[in-house]
Formats: C-alpha cells, structure tokens, sequence
C-alpha cells in the first residue's frame, strides 16, 4: 500500500504545502498559539516570495497575515510598512475591488486603528464596506468583520451611538447565521460590552462581560488568548466599579493561567 505524502515532506515553495501551512497558521492563531503562528507566517511569507513571487495574490495574502500578527505582538511600525507594501502590489496588479486587495486594505485600516489614526482607518474602511457589501452582500462574513473592526474604530474615536448601532446590526446578523456561541458572535459581543462600558452603561456591559467569558472559557479552554482578554477586561471593569476583592481575584487567576513572563 502507497504510504500518503505528508504536507511536511512536500517542497517548501510546493503550492499545496503552502496552502495547507495558511491554513495551519490561522488554526494555531484560532487556537491560541500565536507565537506558533508568527514564526510559521514568517516561514510561509518567505517561501511564497521565493516561489511565486512578490506581486502573486497568495503572497500578498501571506504579507497581510504577517502584518496582523505584527500587530497583535504590538510592532505596529512594521506592521504599517508591510501593509503598505502589500497594497502598493495590489494596486499595481490587480483590480481595486479584488478580494486580495480588499483583504490588504482592511489590514492596512486595523494597523491604521492600531497606531490611533482612526480618521484614516474609517476612510479605508468605508471603501471596504461599500465593496463587500456590493460583491458579498450585507451580511457575508467578510462585510460582517469589516463592519465590526469599523464599529470598534467609532468607539475607539468616541463615537459611542454610532459604534453602538453598528454593533448591533452586527450582532442580530451573526446570531441569526452562525449562532450565539460561534467565535465571531463572541468576539462582536465583546466589541458590544467595550462599547456598552465606554457608554455608560456598566450594567449590561458587566453582564455581557461575564457571558462572553463564561462561553470563550467552556469553548476554548482557560489557557486561549481570547478568554485572557475577557478576563483581563472584566477584572479591570471591576476594579474601576470599585469592586476590588473581586478584582484581585480575577487579577492573580489571569497571573496563574499566563505564567511566568
């Protein structure tokens, strides 16, 4: 009997391998493994330039994967130049409204949100928008994610009612589609708590807070990133209510669950 072909034993610039390595980086980033997932884009944005070239679609898939990473680790600098260098390919290559240059864009508005220019962040993701929703509909995923990182920008700008309306249509869409404890729906409800607490309106913000981490942890473990900022950010709410003892329970549980530095 033929033995199978493992996707390791495959040659590195081989298309196949590189696929199959896209989608392991964004399973271990699901997952939780980012810095698994760093050194694997790392690999991967260099094999696809080696291979296909620097202007091909999946390479500049591989920048934008990169480029979101690097801001998740905070380089937020590094971050803005490959973003930049991912768009400048696409435009020169390919159709504005093709879905790499899109996908380069939005990553482009996220690092743009990251550094606090929120007024050029909203503009690109305007355009964002505007051509999911005419190639993809209102509610695909896509125009749906574009629409909360849009949303999560407005409250970062203080623009709570907007971001607030913009939540919750986001929110009825990925409850009615995926479900109430899909991880997007989870991550639009976290948006909606930031919000609700930027608003006001601790009560519900509180209690979404609570939702959303009782669910990532039942779902995802206690160890996964998603579930670490849920923690942190209902601890931090606590202690600004004044309800410390709770706090600095929440506070050494995160400690524990993290580990040592």
């Amino acid at each position: 009997m033929k033995e199978e072909q493992r996707v390791d034993e495959k040659a590195p610039g081989d298309s196949d391998a590189l696929t199959s390595m896209h989608e392991r980086v964004l399973s271990m980033k699901n997952e939780g493994d980012l810095g698994g997932a760093f050194e694997l884009a790392r690999k991967g944005l260099d094999a696809s330039t080696s291979e296909l070239g620097s202007e091909h679609p999946d390479t500049v898939t591989w920048m934008c994967t990169v480029a979101e990473m690097l801001v998740i680790e905070g380089d937020l600098g590094a971050a803005h130049t490959l973003a930049d260098q991912a768009l400048t390919t696409c435009l020169s290559s390919l159709e504005p409204r093709h879905p790499a240059t899109l996908a380069t864009m939005e990553t482009l508005a996220l690092t743009l949100s990251a550094q606090k220019d929120f007024a050029g962040a909203r503009a690109i993701s305007d355009q964002v928008i505007e051509a999911r929703r005419a190639l993809l509909g209102p509610e695909h995923a896509d125009t749906l994610t574009s629409m909360q990182h849009l949303a999560e920008t407005l409250r970062k700008q203080g623009e709570l009612e907007k971001a607030r309306s913009l939540i919750d249509q986001i929110l009825e869409a990925r409850e009615r589609w995926s479900g109430s404890e899909h991880p997007s729906t989870l991550a639009t409800k976290y948006s909606k708590a930031l919000t609700l607490q930027a608003a006001g309106d601790g009560s519900a913000a509180e209690a979404l807070l609570r939702e959303v981490l009782e669910a990532r942890e039942r779902l995802f473990g206690n160890r996964h990133p998603d579930m670490h900022a849920t923690l942190a950010a209902l601890a931090q709410f606590l202690r600004d209510k004044g309800e410390t003892s709770e706090a600095k329970e929440l506070e050494a549980r995160l400690t524990r669950l993290r580990g040592p530095s």
